[in-house]
């Protein structure tokens, strides 16, 4: 008996070799495909899963996870598609409005500096006119001294004509020189009211967009709420294109206040400037009243009354003009300092 199972030691002692070997070729197969798909080689094929035994039942596991990885690398990628064209979406509107408000807000700051040229010579015609109303004043003072001192003496009366008949005139020119350089400020005038009304429509027109654009973008932050953690991201870029939006709402509120309040100043401006023409008036009366003080020496008196009358009238009239002269200045300083603080926010935009 111990002779009959000497032979029988090799065969077994083979086939556990053998069956080693067999075992450890099908692991081996089983390792190269498992290393092919770290690599992300997702198509590769498990062997061994005909078999029954556990190198069998081990690679049929193997093939179940990555048959359930590839199906969840799918569901991620369809998933993964509407988040990205959304992401597109937005950065399609991003750009389209930073193109739009650009382009708005640079010729918004060439309108704002174009006002500032034409601001020096509403100066030159605000100083030239309170000039001539000095001189205006100043005329009708001698001219009074004239009057008082020709009533005084009859010998005088003759000198005190033919000095108020000179004085008249020069008043007259002098008047119609300011009715003339009024013109011109009030034409000014109208254009800087006429180009802040442009200036209030544009900013008007950024603060449309910008207000359609927080819109979107607070319907963009509902949407990707909804969508939980695959919007996340497109919440956070709404939110972004939101805040500048924002920003650019209140920074046009408090342009459209200021231009607002440039356009009352020049209201005011013209209205102030239209009363010269009233001392326009005052100095036809006075010349007329020169007229028959020349044509009349027998009437002298009632001349000279009259005249009087009508220095004390320039006299009263004279004390605003100093007043009215300043308006345009004022309307003037104004409306450089509304275009420039409009520049300033509006080139920031366009920085932006």
């Amino acid at each position: 008996m111990r002779h009959s199972s000497i032979p029988l030691l090799p065969i077994l002692f083979d086939s556990g070799i053998f069956a080693l070997l067999w075992v450890s070729r099908s692991i081996c197969r089983l390792t190269i495909v498992m290393n092919q798909v770290a690599r992300g080689n997702d198509d590769a094929e498990s062997p061994c899963t005909d078999r029954t035994n556990e190198v069998g039942a081990m690679a049929r596991a193997f093939r179940d996870q990555c048959e359930m990885r590839r199906r969840l690398a799918a569901q991620h990628a369809r998933a993964a598609e509407p988040a990205q064209k959304r992401h597109m979406l937005m950065v399609g509107l991003a750009n389209d409005f930073e193109t739009a408000v650009g382009g708005i807000a640079t010729a918004l700051a060439a309108s704002a500096t174009g006002i500032q040229p034409t601001a020096p010579t509403l100066t030159v015609s605000a100083s030239q006119t309170a000039g001539q109303s000095t001189a205006v004043a100043a005329a009708a003072e001698r001219a009074a001294t004239d009057v008082f001192s020709g009533s005084g003496a009859a010998e005088e009366r003759g000198v005190s004509v033919e000095e108020i008949r000179r004085q008249v005139p020069h008043s007259s020119d002098l008047v119609q020189n300011a009715v003339t350089e009024a013109g011109t400020a009030s034409a000014v005038v109208s254009a800087l009211s006429a180009a802040a009304v442009r200036i209030g429509d544009v900013v008007q027109m950024i603060s449309t967009i910008a207000s359609q654009i927080t819109l979107l973008a607070l319907s963009a932050t509902i949407g990707a709420a909804r969508a939980g953690d695959a919007g996340h991201g497109f919440a956070v870029a709404a939110a972004e294109v939101g805040k500048p939006a924002g920003q650019t709402t209140q920074a046009t509120d408090g342009q459209i206040a200021t231009i607002e309040g440039t356009m009352q100043a020049a209201v005011e401006a013209i209205a102030a400037i239209s009363t010269i023409q009233v001392i326009n008036e005052a100095a036809g009366s006075i010349a007329g009243a020169a007229e028959q003080q020349g044509a009349a020496t027998r009437e002298i008196v009632t001349a000279v009354s009259q005249t009087s009358a009508g220095t004390r009238a320039v006299t009263a009239k004279r004390q605003g003009l100093p007043v009215l002269a300043r308006f345009p200045w004022i309307g003037r300083q104004e409306s450089c300092g509304a275009s420039g603080h409009q520049a300033l926010p509006v080139r920031s935009i366009g920085v932006r």
